[in-house]
């Protein structure tokens, strides 16, 4: 479930009992919740958000904000790079060592990037 992880990446500490959220300390509030959960509940369609347009910018504080962008930005970076170590890093020592020409690699790369685009204009 996305948002029991998001709950954990903004330091809200829970767990879930026959379905139901028990906070362990101080839970989020109401405003933090609704912004929350206008997120996408998919990790795919989470990570294609721009959380500097969306509406939970204006609704989460700066330190939650921040910690949602970076675990975004960092989940991203994560995908990218098993990616690329399993699909193109290959083509790249090949290219070096006299196989297909290093436009082969850097096609990779690109469809990497393409599949895995950092949302709105940050990175």
């Amino acid at each position: 479930m996305l948002w029991s992880t998001v709950f954990t990446k903004l330091g809200f500490s829970h767990h879930l009992l026959g379905g139901e959220c028990k906070w362990l300390a101080e839970g989020p509030s109401i405003q933090v919740m609704t912004a929350i959960s206008e997120l996408p509940d998919s990790e795919e369609g989470f990570l294609q958000v721009d959380l500097d347009a969306h509406a939970a910018a204006g609704a989460l504080s700066a330190e939650h904000f921040s910690a949602l962008k970076g675990w975004q930005c960092e989940r991203i970076r994560a995908l990218r790079a098993a990616a690329y170590q399993a699909e193109a890093d290959g083509l790249f020592f090949n290219a070096e060592a006299d196989g297909p020409s290093r436009d082969v690699w850097l096609a990779k790369r690109t469809e990497i990037k393409s599949r895995y685009p950092w949302p709105g204009t940050y990175r």
